[in-house]
Order: C-alpha cells, then structure tokens, then sequence
C-alpha cells in the first residue's frame, strides 16, 4: 500500500484474456483464430475428401430385378397352365362321335382337318354292312374302297361286290367316281349300316362333319 492506494494482483487465469476464453488459466489468452494442429489436420482431410456417393438401401437395389423375375415366372406358369389344357385327353365325345358298338371307328374323326383326296366312313364289327353318303351323294357300293365291280375276276355274283370287307364301309374320291374331290371348308357324311342277319330293315345311321382345307 502506497500513499492509502491499495494494489490488488489480478489472478492469472483473467489476466489479458477477455472473460470465459477458453484455455486463458495458462495466463495467456489464446486468440480466437489460433487452432491446434489435429483441428488444421481435420479440416483439410475434410476438404481434400471426395464426397461420398449416396448409399442405395439393399432392399431398394434388387427390388426391379426381383419383380421381373416374379412377372417371368407368372407368365410361364400361364403358358405352361394353357398348354395343358390343350393337350388333356376330351373325355367327353365331339359332335357326331359314334356310340354305337357296332362302329369300331369313325374316319376321318368328327370335326377333323384333311385333304381332298381322304378317304370316309366307318369301321363296323364284324357280320355288319352299310352304305356310305356324302354331302348328300349317295355312293353306289361298286364304288365304295374294296369294291370288286362286276366282271373282274375278284367279282362274285353269290357275295356281290364287297364279299370279303362288308363292315369296311368307306370311300376315296376319283376322277371316275360320284365325287372327284371334296369341296373345301365343311364336309358331311353319313353311314347307315345294318346286322347282315337281319337286312337292312334293321339299320341304323351315324352322320358327322369334317372339314376340308
């Protein structure tokens, strides 16, 4: 104390320092824009840095693939779905399909493709004959397939004309036949056929359709 002035010794930590600034306790204010070597390392590492590429989420990355593959699978199992279809067995018969016993087969099959020169009609059990018609022909039996005509030595006048294939009651057509050709698009024929036994009193008619391209 001098002259009643009293000198009082400011403390270290305040001394030249604005108040609160950090790291002042030393007794050195540090200046604001003063760092420490790791903080001028971080922020040039931060600067230097490519920037990251923005992380699509798995999930969201196969998502697209995964539902093609689905629409694929979706798609062939239809197709396959369909194409079994077609290829089941018809339990039920076409339209015109014989069920009589007496008809073993029906040639061509009802509602068949074929080609103008196929041959028609039926197979009968044996002991059976008949007679065939298309599209409203009547086909004489000379002209019928197996048909001996009259003066050729396979012809017999005690069996007629077709004495060894009477159930093969069928026809071809010819230039010198009652149809040369079948007419394109959809064609009918009908086959009455009968117990040789008992005649033609006894028969019975089995008609269908086939079409011709």
């Amino acid at each position: 104390m001098m002259g009643g002035v009293a000198f009082v010794e400011a403390p270290i930590g305040l001394h030249n320092g604005p108040a609160g600034t950090p790291g002042c306790s030393s007794g050195v204010a540090r200046h604001p824009a003063m760092t420490e070597p790791s903080d001028i390392r971080s922020a040039s590492d931060s600067a230097t840095r490519p920037a990251s590429a923005p992380v699509t989420p798995i999930g969201d990355r196969w998502k697209w693939p995964r539902r093609l593959v689905m629409l694929g699978a979706l798609v062939l199992g239809l197709a396959f779905s369909i194409y079994a279809i077609d290829r089941a067995p018809d339990t039920g018969s076409p339209p015109g399909a014989a069920t009589d016993p007496a008809i073993v087969v029906q040639t061509p099959s009802p509602g068949a493709h074929v080609v103008r020169q196929t041959s028609v009609g039926v197979e009968l059990q044996p002991g059976y004959d008949g007679r065939i018609t298309v599209d409203g022909v009547e086909i004489p039996e000379d002209q019928m397939d197996g048909a001996a005509p009259a003066g050729s030595p396979a012809y017999d006048v005690r069996y007629g004309v077709r004495p060894n294939n009477k159930q093969h009651v069928s026809f071809t057509p010819g230039e010198d036949k009652v149809v040369k050709r079948y007419r394109s698009g959809e064609v009918h024929v009908s086959v009455r056929f009968w117990p040789i036994a008992q005649g033609e009193a006894a028969s019975k008619t089995v008609s269908w359709a086939y079409f011709v391209n």
